[in-house]
C-alpha cells in the first residue's frame, strides 16, 4: 500500500481546524494496537519512513506580518501499527492580537519512492530508504471545509510527517503567540504539541519585487480536471465550463500564494496578424484583473506580462511578417501597453536555449523591436550565457540574460568562458539583468528542484544566491508537465527527478491518462509539493533581502548571507573557487534563521 500527499495553501475563514484521520482497509486483517511517538523538525529537513525520531517536541517559530511560517510534526507508530488519529488546532494567542486556527493548514506529507531510479537527484539524494517525501496533501479540503482525508495507516516502525502552514496576517498581531496542536489517537490518548511563534512589528513586502516566470502549462490541468481540453483560438481560453475555469483558478491561486507568477493569464493575446492591433477590448478585459490583482484573493498583481514576439524562432510574427510590418506592430503594442500602465511587466521571451547559429538572427529581430521603441531592449529575454564572443552579437539586443547556474562563471568548468561575478557587475550597472533558472541540464553539486534530495531548503537556496548574484528575476519552465504514466511517480523524463513537476494533480480519476492521483485523493484541484512551499520560503527571503537593500543594508545583508552561501555549486577542479574544503552553500536551520533574524533585527533598528 502507498501513501501520497497534497498541499494546497488556501485559507478558508470559519473553518475549525479540526481533522478525523481513520484507516485505510487491506484485504487481510491488520492490527492497530501501537502508539504515537511525535516529535517536530525543521523544515529544512526531510523526513522519510526511516528516519530516527528526533527529540524536539515543540514547535518554536519566529516570522513578519504578511508571511507564511513552517514546521513539521512527525507521527512514528511505536509497538504496532496506528490509526484514528485527529489532529486540532488552537487560535494563537499573542501580546497584539490573535492568529486564528483557520489560518493554521496541516497536510499530510507523501512520499515518493526512488528506489532503482538512476535519474539526477539533488545533492543529499535517498539512500538504502527511497521514499521521499514531496506530495501534500491537505487534511482539509479548502474549497468545501470538509475532511479530505477519511483515513490514514502508519505502519509500526514508520513516520508520518505532517506539514504545517501558520499565515501571519498582515496587520493586527505582533509580538509572541502561543498555542497548541493536539494529536490525539483512537484509544483516547492525546498528545499536545505546544506552539510557540514570535511576530515581528514589520510586514512583509509583496510578490512585486521580483519577476518570477515558473510556467503554469494548464493543458494538462483541464485534461486531468475536466477532460475538455480542446482550444484551437484566442475564445476557447473565455469559453471553457465553468468546472473547467474554476479548477484553473485554483491552479491559479495555488501558485501566486506562493509569491510565484505561472503566466497562465498570458494566454488571452491580442492578435491581428501581421497588422498592428485595433481591437484590444478583449484583450483588456481578460488582462485587467490580473494586472490590477483583482483577480487574486491577496489584492498583489502579477509580476509579469507576456509579449507575442520571440525573436529569432521561426514561426509566428518573426516568419511571417516583413521588417515593416513587425515595426508596426510592436509600436502598437508598446503604444498600448505604456497607456494601460502594463509596459513596465512586458517580457519578450526569445529562441529558448538556442545554438550559437541562431544567436545573429535573434538580435535582428530584437533590434527591430528595439527600433519600433527603444524601451523594449530592457523587456527582451534570452535563455542563454553571456560571454566575450557572443555579448558582441547580443549586448547591444538582449537586455535580460536568464543564466543555469551550471554556464554562470567557470563554477562548473576552469575552461569555461562565460562572465561570472566581475563581468555581470559592470553588465548591471549598464542596465542588462540578469536572471537564472533551474534547468534540468545541470546536476549536483549545483543547487535545483530535484525532488530526489533530502535537503529541503536547497530549492530555498537558490533564491539566497539569485539575490546574492545581482539578480532580479527567476525563469522554471513548467509546473505541470506531469508524466504520463504515472504523474504522482518520479517524474523523470528529462533525467532528473521531479523536473517540471511543482504541482500534483488532484483529481484521482485522471481523465487523460491511465493514472491520475491517488484512490484517497479526491481533491478538485491542485496538490503542491514540498518543494513549492520551500521555493515560497526561498522567494519571501529574497523579498526580505530587498527590503533590507532598500534602506541601505545591501552590503550588510551579503556579508549575512555569506555565511551560508558563496556560490550556487558546481565547481569540482582542483584549484577551483572556493578551494575544495570550503563550501559552496549550506542549509544548516539554525545558521539560516539567524541570518534571516539578524536581517531583520537590522531592518527594524534602520542599523
Amino acid at each position: 500500500m502507498r501513501f501520497f500527499n497534497s498541499v494546497v495553501f488556501t485559507m478558508i475563514s470559519g473553518i475549525l481546524g479540526v481533522v478525523l484521520i481513520g484507516s485505510c482497509s487491506d484485504k487481510k486483517a491488520k492490527s492497530y494496537d501501537g502508539q504515537l511517538q511525535i516529535w517536530t523538525e525543521h523544515v529544512n529537513n526531510k523526513v522519510q519512513p526511516s528516519t530516527m525520531p528526533g527529540t524536539a517536541t515543540e514547535i518554536n517559530l519566529r516570522a513578519l506580518r504578511s508571511s507564511v511560517a513552517a514546521a513539521q510534526i512527525i507521527l512514528t507508530a511505536v509497538d504496532g501499527n496506528v490509526r484514528g488519529v485527529t489532529v486540532e488546532t488552537s487560535d494563537l494567542e499573542c501580546t497584539a492580537g490573535t492568529i486564528p486556527a483557520e489560518n493554521i493548514a496541516v497536510f499530510r506529507q507523501d512520499f515518493i519512492d526512488f528506489t532503482g531510479n538512476t535519474a539526477e537527484g539533488g545533492t543529499r539524494p535517498a539512500g538504502t530508504d527511497g521514499r521521499i517525501p514531496d506530495p501534500l496533501v491537505p487534511l482539509i479540503n479548502p474549497y468545501t471545509g470538509e475532511s479530505l482525508i477519511a483515513s490514514l495507516e502508519i505502519n509500526q516502525g514508520e513516520n508520518q510527517p505532517l506539514w504545517v502552514d501558520f499565515a501571519i496576517p498582515a496587520s493586527g498581531v505582533s509580538g509572541n503567540c502561543s498555542g497548541e496542536i493536539n494529536i490525539i489517537e483512537e484509544s483516547g490518548a492525546e498528545t499536545t504539541v505546544p506552539v510557540t511563534l514570535f511576530v515581528h512589528d514589520l510586514e512583509l513586502r509583496n510578490m512585486g519585487d521580483i519577476v518570477t516566470h515558473f510556467r503554469l502549462h494548464l493543458g494538462p490541468v483541464i485534461d486531468y480536471h475536466a477532460g475538455i481540453y480542446d482550444c484551437n483560438g484566442n475564445d476557447c481560453w473565455l469559453s471553457w465550463e465553468p468546472h473547467a475555469r474554476e479548477v484553473v483558478r485554483r491552479y491559479e491561486e495555488l501558485v501566486h500564494s506562493h509569491r510565484i507568477d505561472g503566466g497562465q493569464h498570458m494566454f488571452y493575446m491580442a492578435d491581428n496578424g501581421c497588422s498592428p492591433v485595433t481591437d484590444w477590448e478583449h484583450y483588456d478585459n481578460a488582462l485587467t484583473p490580473y494586472m490590477d490583482g483583482t483577480y487574486f484573493e491577496d489584492g498583489v498583481p502579477s509580476t509579469r506580462l507576456d509579449l507575442p514576439f520571440s525573436p529569432g524562432v521561426d514561426w509566428g510574427l518573426e516568419a511571417d511578417c516583413t521588417p515593416d510590418e513587425y515595426i508596426a506592430v510592436a509600436a502598437s503594442w508598446s503604444e498600448h501597453l505604456k497607456e494601460k500602465g502594463w509596459f513596465n511587466k512586458a517580457v519578450a521571451y526569445c529562441y529558448d536555449e538556442p545554438p550559437d547559429e541562431a544567436l545573429q538572427q535573434i538580435a535582428d529581430d530584437a533590434d527591430l523591436l528595439i527600433s519600433a521603441d527603444p524601451d523594449y531592449f530592457g523587456r527582451i529575454m534570452l535563455t542563454t550565457a553571456p560571454d566575450p564572443e557572443n555579448i558582441e552579437i547580443l549586448g547591444d539586443s538582449i537586455g535580460i540574460f536568464t543564466v543555469a547556474p551550471a554556464w554562470y562563471d567557470n563554477w562548473g568548468n576552469p575552461d569555461r568562458t562565460a562572465f561570472g561575478r566581475d563581468e555581470w557587475t559592470d553588465l548591471i550597472s549598464g542596465g542588462t539583468k540578469l536572471w537564472f533558472y533551474e534547468s534540468n541540464a545541470q546536476e549536483a553539486p549545483f543547487v535545483s528542484f530535484a525532488t530526489n534530495t533530502l535537503d529541503g531548503a536547497e530549492s530555498t537556496m537558490f533564491f539566497w544566491g539569485s539575490f546574492y548574484e545581482g539578480a532580479t528575476g527567476f525563469l522554471y519552465w513548467s509546473m505541470t508537465s506531469w508524466t504520463e504514466n504515472d504523474p504522482w511517480g518520479v517524474n523523470d523524463e528529462w533525467n532528473k527527478t521531479g523536473d517540471g513537476v511543482l504541482i500534483y494533480p488532484g483529481h484521482h480519476n485522471g481523465l487523460a491518462s491511465p493514472h491520475g492521483s491517488p484512490s484517497d485523493v479526491e481533491l478538485d484541484g491542485p496538490i503542491p509539493s514540498y518543494r513549492l512551499k520551500m521555493i515560497r520560503q526561498g522567494l519571501s527571503d529574497w523579498s526580505l533581502f530587498i527590503q533590507a537593500e532598500m534602506l541601505g543594508l545591501g552590503s550588510y545583508v551579503r556579508e549575512q548571507i555569506y555565511d551560508a552561501y558563496r556560490q550556487l555549486g558546481g565547481c569540482t577542479w582542483t584549484g577551483c573557487n572556493p578551494p575544495l574544503d570550503e563550501f559552496f552553500w549550506a542549509t544548516n536551520p539554525q545558521v539560516m534563521d539567524t541570518i534571516r533574524e539578524n536581517i531583520i533585527t537590522a531592518i527594524i533598528s534602520g542599523k
